[in-house]
C-alpha cells in the first residue's frame, strides 16, 4: 500500500513509515492505522476548523470505544 496522506501530518506520517521500514519492519497493518488516523484528523479539521494534536488524538482515540489497549499504544 502506498498511502497518500492528505492532513497536516502527512510528511510526518510518510516519514515514521519510512523509519520504520528501513529497520526492518513490514508495517502493513499500523500503515492502515495511519491512514484512517490521518483522514479523521482531515474530517476534524472540516468540522472544527483547526485542531491541536493532542485534542484531535484524544477525540480520535474516543471515536473508537472498542479498541483494544495494544491498537490505542
Amino acid at each position: 500500500m502506498n498511502p497518500r496522506f492528505l492532513s497536516r501530518l502527512s510528511a510526518e506520517l510518510n516519514g515514521f513509515l519510512q523509519f520504520k521500514r528501513s529497520l526492518g519492519y513490514r508495517y502493513v497493518r499500523a500503515e492502515y492505522t495511519l491512514v484512517e488516523f490521518d483522514r479523521f484528523l482531515e474530517e476534524y479539521l472540516a468540522q472544527r476548523g483547526d485542531w491541536r494534536l493532542d485534542q484531535a488524538m484524544v477525540a480520535w482515540l474516543a471515536s473508537k470505544p472498542g479498541r483494544k489497549a495494544v491498537s490505542i499504544s
